[in-house]
């Protein structure tokens, strides 16, 4: 049962895998042939199609892919700002600014919260609650 439900989300990360890498190629010759209107529906589409590749890949079942997917969503928006006219650059600079911001704090709370030291050992620590480990700044702890 565990092994055909492995399959099946083997399966579909490369289906949607396959369909990101399909409308990157049209969006490159959407692109080539300067057709806005395909790249303001595939530029954005693309991005979508990533987000939905990395929550079916991960579950959000961490830490770590709840802060990848933020900084995806991040980078949507930016992608979005910087389509439409010069007067958004801005925001769209401060949109992928934030996405790595948030990059940068999922790795360094991945490398920080990965093991609680305290108690017998070193436990992973999840989001689930699988184990007992609280989130304390940088820090995991048991109760």
């Amino acid at each position: 049962m565990v092994l055909e439900m492995e399959e099946e989300l083997i399966r579909m990360l490369w289906f949607i895998g396959a369909i990101v890498m399909f409308i990157i190629a049209y969006l490159l010759f959407a692109i080539r042939k300067e057709n806005k209107h395909v790249k303001y529906i595939l530029k954005p589409g693309t991005m979508i199609m990533i987000i939905l590749l990395a929550i079916t890949g991960s579950g959000l079942d961490s830490v770590f892919s709840i802060y990848v997917v933020m900084a995806l969503l991040f980078s949507l928006a930016g992608d979005i700002f910087l389509m439409w006219d010069d007067r958004w650059f801005i925001h769209g600079l401060a949109s992928f600014l934030g996405a790595h911001i948030i990059y940068i704090a999922g790795f360094f709370n991945k490398l920080f919260t990965r093991f609680s030291i305290l108690g017998n050992g070193y436990e992973r620590c999840n989001i689930r609650g699988d184990s007992p480990c609280l989130f304390y700044g940088s820090r995991s702890v048991r109760p």
